[in-house]
């Protein structure tokens, strides 16, 4: 009997791994865009809710005008964004076109991860150390919801974190100081445990994905 219930264990496992390799590549594909669609309204509402907090940090600790033509393009970018995912998701889902929606997101990231990247050149000049800082957690905090919401699409994530993290750089390189290297270097820290991080979350996405097709 143990054997029988060791043989009959074995081939379920069998079943299961044979039914894993069975599911095609395009099916498996368009489970990923529908879960990352899921995560869209999280994640345009933590840019508005997140880029309107800075917007009066700013305004009030680091005053720059440019802060209104950075909240404004945040603003645009996320209301554009947020229509397009309307009228996506009032057609049946048997007219999805899921190439279209993947290009979808993965603009809509690289764009969003641009804004956000590009926060740091709205400082004035010569800000202080604490405003900077501030900066670098609010952008690394936002790494860490993008690992956990885009990672279930890899390219999507690397689409948001790869302008996001050149920008900020960018940023520090160009206007490099002795209180500015270790927020750079913390940064980079961050960046280079958030992405293997990111990878083992999305790992976990797929394994869902093929219990549940």
């Amino acid at each position: 009997m143990a054997a029988d219930s060791t043989t009959t264990n074995a081939t379920d496992e069998t079943t299961v791994t044979s039914d894993w390799h069975q599911i095609e590549p395009q099916e498996f594909r368009r489970e990923q865009i529908k879960m990352l669609w899921d995560h869209l309204p999280l994640i345009l509402l933590a840019d508005i809710a997140t880029g309107s907090f800075l917007l009066a940090l700013l305004l009030t600790t680091a005053y720059n005008p440019i802060a209104y033509v950075w909240y404004g393009a945040l603003v645009l970018n996320t209301a554009i964004r947020a229509l397009i995912a309307y009228l996506h998701n009032r057609r049946p889902s048997t007219s999805y076109n899921y190439d279209s929606d993947w290009r979808f997101l993965i603009v809509g990231a690289f764009i969003s991860g641009c804004i956000w990247g590009s926060l740091a050149f709205v400082l004035p000049e010569d800000p202080s150390f604490v405003t900077v800082a501030i900066i670098s957690l609010w952008l690394a905090g936002l790494l860490a919801g993008a690992a956990t919401t885009m990672s279930v699409l890899r390219e999507v994530f690397f689409s948001f974190t790869i302008p996001a993290s050149a920008l900020y750089f960018s940023y520090i390189f160009l206007n490099i100081s002795e209180n500015q290297i270790p927020l750079g270097g913390g940064y980079a820290i961050f960046v280079a445990f958030i992405i293997p991080i990111a990878m083992r979350i999305s790992g976990d996405f797929r394994h869902s994905i093929r219990l549940n097709i």
